[in-house]
């Protein structure tokens, strides 16, 4: 019980990714423009090229950032794995929830299931893991 346990901020998190994924492209659209007005962008009174480009960022950031963390809470709940395993198992799991997610958006109004976009996913998977990596091997280099 106490290894199934160790995947529910995984799975708590996932259901974050869902809670997202199950919005109407106009509501998705809305989030990324609340984000841009948040950091004092004036969206109507900008040129409309740089306000899609910056809702383009912010978007890609997101799917980065949520499958980072994602990524992190994987690897955490697989401590009991190998340290190399260990890694492939978290990115491939979140490769995996990505595909699922970007399947679940087909279904969604507005909304299109995107490869790209579970590239972008497992990017951020791939930044937790490097993150990880270096963490570990500065903390090595400093018990020296």
């Amino acid at each position: 019980m106490k290894r199934v346990a160790r995947f529910v901020p995984a799975g708590l998190w996932y259901t974050v990714i869902c809670f997202f994924s199950a919005q109407t492209g106009s509501e998705s659209q809305g989030v990324s423009d609340g984000v841009l007005e948040l950091f004092g962008y004036d969206i109507l009174n900008s040129p409309m090229a740089l306000s899609a480009l910056l809702s383009f960022v912010i978007r890609k950031g997101a799917h980065m950032g949520v499958f980072f963390v994602l990524t992190a809470l994987l690897y955490w709940g697989l401590r009991e794995v190998g340290r190399p395993a260990r890694g492939m198992w978290a990115a491939g799991l979140c490769a995996a929830l990505a595909g699922l997610d970007e399947f679940h958006q087909t279904f969604v109004p507005g909304r299109s299931g995107r490869w790209q976009d579970v590239a972008i996913d497992t990017l951020g998977a791939l930044c937790f893991l490097a993150l990880a990596a270096l963490v570990r091997a500065v903390w090595k280099k400093r018990r020296t």
